[in-house]
Formats: structure tokens, C-alpha cells, sequence
């Protein structure tokens, strides 16, 4: 991240104060960001890694207009994909509303399977836009990001989840409107604030390498920290995503074949020999 700040970006203020004076009030969303409606086609979303989502991951969704956003701070990954209709597929498409205050309701419009189209990760500078007929989500730990949306298109937006998931409203959950405000103070200023850990670290996906990186990186934190207690326990959540990662994509192989690798690899060394 860049030390400071510019005051604002394309009229928006880039400061507390001068976003409070703008009228505009924070409000969580689910998905995993403070969103900040700055009037009607621009707002800022807000990622900080105290936060946690409403959801194991961002459900994948589609807008009801194109939008450009530009990365204001920080770096995130960008997920692009495709639904394809199957009968017999594991997925589900369902309409939703997006406006708080009106129920979600969703209406399942179709089943089928996805197909990740792409993945690309972005970082301060970046700008993209999206159109509303795509679908994707959004890893982020540490960002600000200044989106402005085109005129709308559709009533309602669609989201796709797994066949039978539990129907996620992004706006149930409330924190109050002043812990917002210091979130946002915080990544404004670009002030970390430790929790366990220094350093801010991303959050992986359980079975998927990167909640092995995550625990890594935990680990080495804690380490540098001089907190050895606090270190074995990262120790043992890098186990279980390892055993995570291996039951996802290697089914038939367990930590106990691991270790007998590890074992025959430190034979051949201690007898020299490969």
C-alpha cells in the first residue's frame, strides 16, 4: 500500500471527515465489505481483515448494471465464472433483491454446474469493468475499492450457490454505524490494527491451497512474534488444511501417507542415497 492518500479521487473525499460531511452512512455488507453509497452511481466498498463475511465465500453474483471500480488501496483477486445449465447439475441460479429493507426472497430460475473462466488479481491503480450479464466474486483482505455503476438494467439480480445452501440475505446482520466508521478510518489511514496476528494476512479457503498459505503465513508470523505457544497452534490448523486440501483433491490419500513419504525421503538422505 502507498504511505498517503490523495483527499479525493474523481470528487469523492478520501477522508473520514470529508466522507462523514458528504451525508453518506456505512452499512455492512454480508458478502464481506462496508459499503458506503456516495450518491447514486458511486459508493466505496471498504474490505478490512477484522471483518468477517456473512458467508464461507463470496457467493458468486451478478449486478443489475455495469460498473467500473478502481482499487483505491490495497490488492484483490477478481474471480470470473460461467453457469452452465444441467438438470442434474449442483448449483442453483436464484433471483434476489439488493435493496435493504426489501425481503431477499429468492427465486430459483435455474440448476447447472459452474466453470471458473478466470481469476486475475489487481492491485492499487487497477480498474475494470464488469458487465451485468457476468458472473463472479471477490477475495479480498485489505482494500478500498471506488466503484461507479451504469444505468440499470434489471429489478433483480442472480446469485448461484450450491444446491440446497441456506439463502444468505447480505444485509441481516448489522454492526453498529461508529465500528464502521473506525474500519474505515483504519484503512484510510492506513493504521493496522493486530488482532493474533501483525501482519495483515488473506484468508484462504478451507480445501484449497490457499488456506494452506494462510496457515504458513500465520505460522511465520507468530513465530516472529517470539509466541511459540501461539505458533504450535497455527502448527495444527496448518495440519488441518492440509488434511483439508487433500480430502478435497486428494481423496485417497491421507496425513498418514504424507508422513510416510516424509519418512523414506529422510532415509535417503541420512543414507545418502535418491
Amino acid at each position: 500500500m502507498s504511505a498517503t492518500l490523495p483527499s479525493s479521487l474523481d470528487g469523492v473525499p478520501l477522508t473520514v471527515e470529508g466522507l462523514k460531511a458528504t451525508g453518506a452512512v456505512p452499512h455492512w455488507f454480508g458478502l464481506g465489505f462496508i459499503q458506503l453509497k456516495i450518491d447514486d452511481d458511486r459508493r466505496l466498498h471498504f474490505w478490512h481483515p477484522d471483518l468477517m463475511a456473512d458467508t464461507p465465500e463470496e457467493e458468486l453474483h451478478d449486478h443489475r448494471y455495469e460498473f467500473t471500480s478502481r482499487i483505491v488501496r490495497g490488492t484483490m483477486t477478481h474471480e470470473t465464472w460461467e453457469f452452465v445449465s444441467d438438470a442434474l447439475g449442483d448449483h442453483e441460479m436464484v433471483e434476489v433483491s439488493c435493496d435493504p429493507g426489501t425481503p431477499a426472497d429468492p427465486k430459483p430460475i435455474d440448476r447447472g454446474h459452474i466453470r471458473m473462466a478466470g481469476r486475475y488479481t489487481m492491485v492499487e491503480g487497477s480498474v475494470y469493468t464488469f458487465p451485468p450479464t457476468g458472473f463472479h466474486r471477490i477475495e479480498a483482505s485489505r482494500a478500498v475499492t471506488l466503484l461507479t455503476r451504469g444505468p440499470k438494467v434489471r429489478d433483480v439480480a442472480r446469485v448461484i450457490k450450491g444446491l440446497g445452501a441456506p439463502d444468505i440475505c447480505p444485509f441481516e446482520r448489522k454492526i453498529p454505524e461508529n465500528e464502521l466508521w473506525d474500519y474505515i478510518a483504519d484503512l484510510l489511514g492506513d493504521v493496522h490494527r493486530p488482532g493474533y496476528h501483525v501482519r495483515p494476512i488473506p484468508r484462504g479457503e478451507l480445501g484449497e491451497a490457499s488456506k494452506v498459505r494462510e496457515e504458513v503465513e500465520e505460522f511465520m508470523d507468530a513465530v516472529e512474534q517470539g509466541v511459540s505457544v501461539m505458533a504450535l497452534v497455527e502448527l495444527a490448523d496448518l495440519m488441518g488444511a492440509v488434511k483439508g486440501y487433500l480430502e478435497k483433491h486428494h481423496p485417497t490419500v491421507g496425513l498418514g501417507d504424507l508422513i510416510a513419504m516424509d519418512n523414506v525421503t529422510r532415509r535417503a538422505f541420512q543414507n545418502g542415497r535418491r
